[in-house]
């Protein structure tokens, strides 16, 4: 739905969810100046929208999040910010062959930024550790992101040789591992 705002000289947006007749997201365009704002409140949003994002490193994505956000901005310059609360996120650790479970935690959104911080994590054995983030979706081409993970006796690598023939195992770790990277490459810190 929309309609016209003369005092504003802007467009008002509405979409409104067929089934429960909610707003899910309300919002404005203006012509003049190219400006745009967007809010939406939307519950048990699928994890698994992130997929594309994070292909060829991260898989098998499940979960669900109640997501808090509003983009706005002018022209192609964009600003998301909000919040989301995640309820049983799993992955898997491609390259690793590592599942993980994070049965809840806060993201933040602020400034193109998914950030979380010391988030708990279980491995597939059920062992815990840590986990923060930061997902930077400024270029959307190109999205960067930024791993830190605090282990202790965690399993964080299980593949055989039909995975990589020069190393493999089943391995378990105490400490830390950031993993830093884009579409061109990842770095690994692991000590």
């Amino acid at each position: 739905v929309s309609n016209w705002d003369f005092e504003q000289n802007r467009a008002r947006v509405f979409i409104i969810d067929r089934e429960s007749r909610d707003t899910t997201i309300r919002g404005y365009y203006q012509p003049r100046g190219n400006r745009y704002y967007a809010a939406t409140r939307i519950k048990n949003v699928p994890m698994e929208l992130i997929s594309p994002f994070l292909t060829g490193i991260i898989s098998n994505i499940e979960g669900s999040a109640d997501v808090e956000a509003q983009v706005r901005g002018v022209g192609r310059k964009a600003v998301l910010s909000g919040q989301g609360k995640v309820d049983s996120l799993s992955v898997k650790v491609d390259y690793l062959n590592t599942s993980y479970n994070a049965p809840s935690g806060v993201v933040e959104i602020e400034n193109n930024h998914i950030l979380a911080d010391r988030i708990e994590v279980f491995d597939q054995e059920g062992n815990k550790g840590f986990y923060s983030m930061d997902i930077n979706l400024n270029h959307l081409s190109n999205v960067a992101y930024d791993i830190d993970i605090e282990v202790d006796d965690m399993l964080v690598m299980d593949t055989n040789a039909k995975d990589n023939d020069l190393f493999y195992g089943h391995v378990y770790a105490s400490g830390t591992a950031a993993f830093r990277g884009d579409k061109s490459g990842i770095r690994m810190d692991i000590e």
